[in-house]
């Protein structure tokens, strides 16, 4: 992913580690100081600020002045960050188009060893508070960031998809890395532009599918 990004962003590897610099000090500060994120990535004071601000140009981070300058990644970044783990373990080669956008997810095509479908959470795009109140996961966690409440979700996600693969027809979990959750690609047309000749039919199957999963303690 680093040459990708290089050849579509112009990021280097430098750029990387300032990403995960940051990513690494949201965990404890809101907006992460200019020398934090300089020990954190291992870089003078002088190159932090330079490539900082060539993030910044690019829309990969976001800055904020109180009484300090403090950085924030964002969900493109943070992207990048969990695309360019997959390929370091040399589990995605090549990302194709968008096939699926929701509320709480964006899906991509992928290619690996065999077709993949790349799931980036983003829980984060919408109330804190309302996603809390509804996700097991996070009630006990009042504080935790955006970036990291969309990483529990995949995490999540990745458990549960193993859990019930193959005894349950979904596609075969492949691979986790932060919010973002590869799975084997499945072909087919978009439900939404289908018309089952026997909805009944198609029913059955689906509550066919959701007792297996019942079966094997999974609780939505």
């Amino acid at each position: 992913m680093e040459n990708l990004a290089e050849a579509f962003l112009g990021l280097s590897r430098e750029d990387f580690s300032l990403l995960g610099a940051i990513e690494t000090g949201m965990r404890t500060h809101e907006w992460v100081p200019t020398f934090i994120i300089s020990k954190l990535a291992g870089l003078s004071a002088s190159k932090s600020e330079y490539r900082l601000q060539h993030l910044f140009e690019k829309k990969l981070v976001v800055r904020e002045a109180q009484h300090y300058l403090g950085y924030q990644i964002n969900f493109d970044s943070y992207d990048l960050l969990a695309l360019s783990d997959f390929v370091r373990r040399d589990q995605v080669k090549s990302i194709g188009e968008r096939i699926g956008v929701g509320k709480e997810s964006i899906v991509l095509e992928a290619q690996g060893y065999a077709s993949l479908a790349i799931k980036f959470h983003r829980q984060g795009r919408t109330s804190f508070k309302h996603v809390r109140r509804l996700r097991d996961h996070l009630k006990d966690k009042p504080r935790v960031p955006w970036l990291y409440a969309a990483s529990l979700a995949a995490r999540r996600e990745f458990q549960v998809m193993e859990k019930l693969y193959p005894k349950v027809s979904i596609p075969r979990p492949v691979a986790i890395s932060r919010h973002a959750l590869a799975m084997e690609y499945v072909p087919g047309p978009l439900l939404n532009r289908i018309t089952l000749s026997d909805p009944e039919e198609g029913l059955r199957l689906i509550l066919q599918e959701v007792g297996r999963a019942l079966d094997l303690g999974y609780r939505p």
